[in-house]
């Protein structure tokens, strides 16, 4: 069996949110990129040095508090996408 690899610039649009819950209250709400660059979200400020700070309001009517993600990027500029074959 071997190992093939594809290099590929950058990482595709993802139009699909990621799924984070309140802090306060744990009501789920979908967080989506802001741009195609900045692709992996955190809570952590100092998990990506070059990040794009983004507030979403808790959208419970008991809540309203106000939540933060961190959106970073991956700085290798490629990704090796890899598939066994025969």
């Amino acid at each position: 069996m071997t190992l093939l690899f594809r290099w590929v610039k950058g990482f595709p649009k993802n139009d699909l949110p990621k799924k984070y819950s309140c802090v306060y209250c744990g009501t789920p709400f979908d967080a989506y990129p802001p741009d195609d660059k900045h692709d992996f979200a955190t809570r952590n400020e100092k998990d990506y040095e070059d990040h794009i700070k983004v507030d979403y309001k808790c959208k419970a009517n008991d809540c309203g508090k106000i939540n933060t993600i961190y959106w970073g990027y991956c700085h290798a500029g490629a990704i090796a996408i890899g598939r066994f074959i025969k």
